[in-house]
């Protein structure tokens, strides 16, 4: 059988999340796996209670699974940067 992994990052998404989970679990749920399928969801440093509501529903959704980092986005920004400045680099 076909396994699937969705990953959804999530930032501030605590009016959202849920709605999210619903929306793509029923998705990764037909797409099993032999139970190896997964619905990624990563909290990347949420003010709000994003990542409270994915330990709630992670405790009913076998499939789904949780991360809490708060620098995927810095990592992000950072890596910008660099392509930035090689780009500047290359016009000169």
């Amino acid at each position: 059988m076909e396994k699937l992994y969705v990953i959804i990052p999530a930032y501030n998404e605590g009016m959202n999340i849920e709605q999210c989970i619903d929306d793509w679990y029923p998705i990764v749920e037909r797409h099993n796996g032999n139970g190896e399928s997964r619905l990624v969801i990563i909290n990347d440093g949420s003010k709000d209670n994003t990542y409270e509501i994915m330990q709630k529903l992670a405790k009913d959704k076998m499939l789904l699974a949780k991360s809490d980092v708060a620098y995927a986005k810095g990592a992000y920004e950072k890596e910008m940067e660099q392509v930035a400045l090689k780009k500047e680099a290359y016009n000169k």
